[in-house]
């Protein structure tokens, strides 16, 4: 869309207006919008231009409204509004201004902590504005005509509002662009070059080149992981699309421009750029949003192998608001199958109940955590659960003390009830094993391997260490190094004796075997498994795992092996994945009666059982005159013994001869 040209009323035209005629006082007290109006205040000068202070007004709309009659007042209820002289019309785009305080009589200055509201001729309030404190050049919106109020670059009394610069002040800068749609639609792509510390961007904007657009505004409480991503879609909540010939201007919470890209034309993949190696931005190899930018004809792939799931289908979990927020971190199942997820901004521990045949999860419980003296909400990282229900927290920091680094291993006896406050039993710190590290690069994964012996991983340097926590003194019995920058997530089965280790978003999801011989960690292979193919690549902090049977339903008991993960950016609103696979099928009977185990299972992992080349009629017994003669012809079957297994999947296919023959 091409932009609307500006008309700028001249600067005598303007100064025309400045005498106005005077209302009687209405309420400083601002109320609610009246009626919609496309005439709204632009930009305030209350600390005064050669001239005196003044308001600036602007026409978002596509036609000439008459503005006579209109009137606008400060906050203090004993001043007089002052009234827009008739004959006043504002074209399409048009800037006007009005200095208030030129009128000897009815004027009145505008103070640092004042208000600004605007009525039409009717008396309805239109817009209001107001600020604490006068602003070094004016308050105005940014972007001009659609932002929110912040400090301008400079006044631009009838002319369009000009952003303040904070170039180089944030480690926060574009990333990638997707213009041309994906499946869900454009986006952009912000990256936090601080490897060390998260960056709040709260009420941060960007906006597109169509002066006509609203700016699309981060919502309050979102945070960009140190050296992590974070991509919003532009046409989300009524935005606006991105063009082939357009620009993306990203501002700070105080309006002031970050960076500004524009390009000419669609990139075939995405725009892109790429830290540490090239700052100019280029056609990328492959859209990669929440992830690492890839070079056109560079990619390096990071895994060289697949997960025994890798095409498992993944499952949006929708288990309402507590679930719709950022920072859900460390997962765990328990021995009953109990998922523990830990989120490590307000240091809360939720308990899901999960039911594998019919594969769902049911809020258990809520419960805060806090520090043995009392006090302190620990960033809660990662979570393990033991045999006797205690609960042990990996944690980066006390989040009242943000800056300030304390990995430390946390202890809770095992929670009663469904909600309450957990008070830790005891506190490990791991610093010496660490050495020094960001407050936001610690203990980010724990698992409990075996007794008192627990393996953390470390955000900031990709290392695995175990440790021995039997005592009030931690002793460290390995550091192993993984293949990853950073080890965001672990799952151990003590059955296989594997620990799987895995990153996140920003290696795209890629992980490794451990192997736990009693005595140390080694790698159980040379591969890298990448994350499985129906799971994007979010920014998922917590994975983990469980093997559990089901109820015996219809003669056909199936045993599952159950997915977790926890994406601390909630991408998409969605915090908690899950995943589920049938890897073994067995006949039982409700009755109570065993089940023959001379007979040939009804399943196995790959859903069916096709019996042997020596299949045997032993054990066949008829239910009935036709299942003795079933039983007979059988009998005379199982001569050749080379068709046992065409009856076996003969009964499969007809399972309604299982009425008459059991064997």
């Amino acid at each position: 869309m091409k932009k609307r040209p500006l008309i700028a009323l001249s600067m005598a035209t303007a100064m025309a207006f400045t005498t106005l005629t005077p209302l009687s006082p209405v309420p400083a007290a601002a109320q609610p919008v009246d009626v919609a109006s496309p005439v709204i205040i632009n930009e305030v000068e209350s600390n005064g231009d050669a001239v005196g202070d003044w308001i600036e007004l602007v026409n978002t709309g596509g036609v000439a409204v008459d503005i006579s009659g209109w009137s606008f007042v400060d906050d203090d209820p004993d001043h007089t509004p002052q009234v827009i002289p008739a004959g006043t019309v504002l074209q399409p785009g048009a800037h006007i201004s009005f200095y208030t305080d030129l009128d000897p009589v009815n004027g009145f200055g505008l103070g640092g902590n004042d208000s600004v509201t605007l009525f039409d001729a009717d008396g309805n309030q239109v817009d209001f504005t107001q600020w604490s404190g006068h602003a070094a050049t004016t308050w105005g919106r940014i972007p001009d005509m659609t932002g929110r109020f912040a400090v301008t670059g400079h006044p631009t009394r009838n002319a369009a509002n000009t952003a303040a610069t904070a170039e180089g002040v944030h480690p926060i800068i574009l990333s990638e662009i997707e213009s041309n749609g994906d499946p869900v639609g454009d986006w952009i792509e912000l990256y936090n070059t601080d490897t060390v510390n998260s960056y709040d961007i709260s009420g941060w904007s960007f906006v597109d080149n169509d002066p006509t657009h609203a700016p699309f505004y981060i919502p309050e409480g979102t945070i960009v992981e140190s050296g992590g991503y974070i991509s919003f879609y532009t046409e989300e909540t009524g935005g606006f699309g991105l063009g082939a010939n357009d620009s993306v201007t990203l501002f700070d919470a105080e309006g002031r421009i970050v960076e500004h890209f524009g390009w000419n034309g669609h990139a075939e993949t995405t725009w892109g750029r790429f830290p540490g190696q090239d700052p100019e931005w280029a056609v990328t190899g492959e859209p990669t949003r929440n992830g690492i930018n890839i070079p056109t004809g560079e990619r390096e792939e990071i895994t060289n192998a697949q997960l025994p799931f890798h095409t498992i289908p993944v499952t949006d979990l929708e288990l309402g608001e507590s679930f719709v927020v950022e920072d859900m971190s460390g997962v765990e199942f328990n021995a009953d199958g109990r998922a523990w997820v830990v989120n490590n901004d307000a240091g809360d521990i939720y308990a899901l109940d999960h039911d594998v045949d019919t594969d769902t999860y049911t809020p258990a419980g809520h419960w805060q955590v806090t520090y043995p003296e009392g006090t302190g909400t620990p960033d809660g990282e990662g979570i393990t659960v033991t045999a006797d229900g205690s609960i042990y927290l990996a944690t980066e920091r006390n989040n009242d003390d943000k800056t300030t680094s304390r990995p430390s291993v946390l202890r809770f006896d095992a929670p009663t009830g469904t909600s309450g406050l957990l008070t830790a039993t005891h506190e490990w710190n791991l610093s010496d094993f660490t050495g020094p590290i960001g407050a936001n690069s610690g203990l980010e994964t724990i698992t409990h391997l075996e007794g008192s012996i627990f393996a953390v991983g470390v955000e900031g340097t990709g290392e695995v260490i175990v440790v021995d926590l039997d005592a009030d003194t931690p002793v460290h019995l390995q550091t192993f190094q993984s293949e990853f920058q950073g080890v965001m997530a672990m799952d151990y089965n003590a059955t296989t004796r594997q620990l799987h280790v895995l990153c996140d978003e920003v290696c795209e999801g890629a992980s490794q075997f451990l192997t736990w011989n009693g005595t140390q960690l080694e790698s159980t292979d040379d591969n890298i498994y990448a994350r499985p193919a129906n799971l994007g690549n979010f920014a998922n902090e917590g994975y983990a795992s469980y093997t559990a049977e089901g109820e015996c339903t219809d003669g056909v008991k199936n045993t599952y092996v159950n997915h977790l993960w926890a994406d601390d950016s909630v991408s998409d609103g969605i915090s908690l994945r899950s995943a589920q696979e049938i890897v073994d099928t067995a006949e039982c009977r409700t009755d109570g009666a065993p089940v023959d185990e001379d007979r040939a299972p009804v399943g196995s992992a790959t859903g069916s059982s096709t019996g042997s080349a020596t299949g045997s009629t032993t054990g066949f017994a008829a239910g009935s005159a036709l299942g003795s003669l079933t039983t007979g012809a059988l009998g005379v079957l199982g001569i050749f013994g080379v068709l046992g297994g065409i009856i076996q999947q003969l009964l499969a296919a007809f399972p309604a001869l299982k009425a008459y023959i059991r064997f």
